[in-house]
């Protein structure tokens, strides 16, 4: 979902698709269910007159990952890259006492690229500064992390392809990784091997070691600005991204996403999880039909974390709006559902179901509370 800022009024502004909140924890999951794709054209109707016959549903996928809708997975495994990152990154604050002779950090405006000091205190690069990148990939961390040396260094760990120079660690093979490794894993490893390097261990020209020792201490990073003599990161010291800073960074990467199912089990979208901040989405009616009750089949809203007990089943926990028909007007409903619990409804004025209507679904995790607009007009808010 989009970031949503701080800023003086309030509304929807559905050309510039942004929202500002009308003022200045747990997370949750954008929850939608969309109508069935046939079925009967939406009319308002008297509480009293038989519900409108629908045409049969087509036959659900049984697994959880349907095909049928249309995500940009991309940018889905980038979201969850970046919280994964902004987790290590508080680890390694913790721990980094533990590191005396290793230090790193990311891009301020690219978390998925670190960059990285070894000082070892022994061997043929004792009192040296050895300078690196590590990329994580947007599978991380399915996928282990690439390292590569912004000097190139006779080592037994150090692979030249193509004029770069490739780390190789143990833990980074593919036949080695595990997701249950960390980030304090990779930088004890990566540590530890430059650590009391003898020229023993490399075959090669002494030459070679003289030269790569000149070019360590020469080498300029285009990007930090780091040099032998004024080092980026130093050692002990912190990140200076701030966790705000972090978390708006994660946040403003957008997403969009087509749903196209009409069953709940199938339209929570479980890859996106938002618990900090600002956030929103929108939806936009395409058509509507109407289900029991004048209610029609469309509630948009937020689904709660766990959703996968399996003594939970089919229940959880989610705060969604909706639509109640009356002769007279189309009236909104809020439904606030818990696991084996009777749903506590509240009844509104407005209502949407017009085709092009645009439902925007906000949750404020400083405010602790969500909020429904229709067509850029707030028509509810549950704490």
């Amino acid at each position: 979902a989009p970031a949503i800022g701080g800023a003086p009024g309030s509304g929807f502004n559905v050309n510039a698709q942004t929202f500002i909140p009308p003022t200045q924890s747990g997370g949750g999951t954008p929850a939608t269910q969309p109508q069935p794709p046939m079925g009967a054209p939406l009319q308002p109707q008297p509480q009293t007159q038989p519900m409108q016959p629908m045409q049969p549903m087509q036959a659900q996928n049984p697994y959880m990952y349907n095909p049928n809708n249309v995500a940009n997975e991309a940018n889905i495994l980038k979201e969850k890259l970046q919280r994964r990152l902004a987790k290590d990154i508080e680890d390694f604050q913790q721990q980094l006492s533990n590191f005396p002779n290793f230090n790193a950090m990311p891009l301020k405006d690219k978390i998925e690229e670190w960059h990285f000091n070894v000082w070892p205190t022994k061997g043929i690069y004792a009192d040296y500064c050895i300078n690196g990148v590590i990329q994580f990939p947007t599978e991380y961390p399915q996928k282990p992390p690439t390292i590569e040396l912004s000097v190139p260094i006779p080592h037994p760990n150090v692979k030249s392809i193509s004029s770069k120079a490739w780390v190789s660690l143990d833990i980074l093979s593919a036949q080695k990784w595990k997701q249950s490794y960390s980030i304090l894993d990779i930088f004890r490893e990566l540590s530890s091997i430059f650590e009391a390097t003898t020229i023993n261990d490399i075959d090669c020209d002494p030459k070679e070691v003289s030269r790569a020792q000149q070019k360590l201490k020469s080498f300029k990073c285009m990007w930090t600005g780091h040099t032998s003599q004024n080092p980026v990161p130093k050692k002990g010291q912190p990140i200076p991204h701030s966790k705000k800073q972090i978390d708006q960074l994660r946040a403003s990467q957008k997403l969009t996403i087509e749903n196209h199912d009409y069953q709940w089990r199938y339209c929570r979208i479980k890859q996106i999880e938002c618990s900090f901040g600002k956030v929103y989405y929108e939806a936009r009616v395409v058509s509507s039909v109407l289900g029991p009750n004048n209610l029609t089949t469309i509630q948009i809203g937020w689904a709660l974390p766990p959703d996968d007990d399996p003594a939970l089943g089919e229940e959880f926990e989610y705060v969604v709006l909706g639509n109640r028909y009356y002769v007279q007007n189309i009236g909104g409903v809020i439904i606030h559902k818990r696991p084996f619990e009777i749903s506590h409804n509240n009844e509104l004025q407005t209502g949407f179901g017009v085709q092009n209507d645009k439902i925007a679904c906000t949750a404020d995790f400083e405010r602790k509370d969500i909020s429904f607009w229709i067509n850029g007009r707030m028509v509810g808010v549950i704490k």
